[in-house]
């Protein structure tokens, strides 16, 4: 790579020819030429921090990304954490595969954020397992091994709903966001195939700590799958004996999940079909009721949040 201490009087020309289109007419979007490019991937490379980052946003992003090696070399991926967003992806971009992965890699442990936003401009797939940046087809054993573990302490009635809570904290963790959707994903898919009904505690139990994951990865999916979950907890409140059993039944759930359930019936209360509004109507006066004579915390939370 050209060095400062390299350059020719020719050199020394398109230099100053470049700093003054950058600095004096302030250009934006300046293409390099086959000349021209050794010339400021030098300035970017060698010149103090400010001045480098004024040219580097001056040239046009398909320049950028072909001095990409040359810059991250001479700069260290740390450049990549602090030069402007657009930059960062223009370089990142130019670095080839392998590089990439191991750029990647460093990039996580200095600034998440700009590893988010370079993951996506990788040459091939690639995933973050544990602070370690492979291909999705080296990562696909340790997802499947997560996903089995998860479904196993789902299941197991020793392991408690707040437990399930620091699963998914230790998820979020390890995996990438996408990763852990996908995972929640087939979770659902998953949970659909146990058909676990509500009858004993223990699989009550099982449906709290599914609903926990509902509730620590909010918008993960789709509306109609959740409504499908929600209905079953209504059908379950229904069969309960008094409103005393409803509140302490529902108030074990989380509370973006009791929210979503005191919705659905709000809305069933108008569903033409008289017996799902006959239903919502007398569970919904069961809870209004008696929310303020019975102490249910997670149920006050929901209604005053709503």
């Amino acid at each position: 790579m050209l060095r400062f201490d390299d350059f020719s009087p020719d050199h020394n020309q398109i230099a100053k020819s470049f700093l003054d289109r950058v600095l004096i007419q302030q250009e934006r979007g300046i293409e390099l030429s086959v000349d021209n490019a050794p010339v400021v991937a030098a300035i970017i490379a060698e010149s103090p921090q400010k001045v480098a980052m004024v040219a580097m946003s001056a040239v046009d992003p398909k320049s950028l990304r072909q001095l990409g090696p040359h810059l991250v070399e001479a700069r260290g991926v740390e450049w990549l954490c602090i030069c402007p967003p657009e930059s960062a992806v223009a370089l990142f971009s130019g670095l080839p595969a392998l590089r990439q992965q191991v750029v990647l890699q460093t990039v996580y442990a200095r600034s998440p954020e700009r590893y988010e936003r370079l993951k996506s401009h990788t040459v091939h797939p690639l995933i973050r397992v544990d602070g370690v940046v492979m291909s999705n087809a080296k990562g696909a054993p340790f997802i499947s091994l997560r996903l089995d573990e998860l479904q196993i302490k789902i299941r197991d009635s020793g392991v408690s709903p707040a437990e399930i809570d620091g699963e998914v904290n230790e998820l979020m963790q390890t995996f990438d966001w996408e990763v852990v959707s996908a995972m929640m994903m087939r979770i659902s898919q998953w949970f659909e195939t146990q058909k676990i009904p509500m009858n004993s505690a223990s699989d009550f139990k099982t449906h709290l700590k599914f609903h926990s994951l509902l509730a620590a990865l909010p918008s993960v999916l789709p509306d109609a799958t959740l409504r499908v979950w929600d209905q079953r907890v209504i059908s379950a409140l229904a069969r309960m004996p008094d409103a005393t059993w409803i509140l302490k039944v529902l108030d074990q759930f989380p509370i973006p999940s009791i929210r979503r359930i005191l919705e659905m019936m709000d809305a069933e209360t108008a569903n033409k079909d008289m017996a799902v509004r006959n239903q919502a109507s007398r569970l919904l006066k069961e809870i209004r009721d008696n929310i303020d004579t019975l102490n249910f915390e997670n149920i006050r939370m929901a209604v005053e949040s709503e």
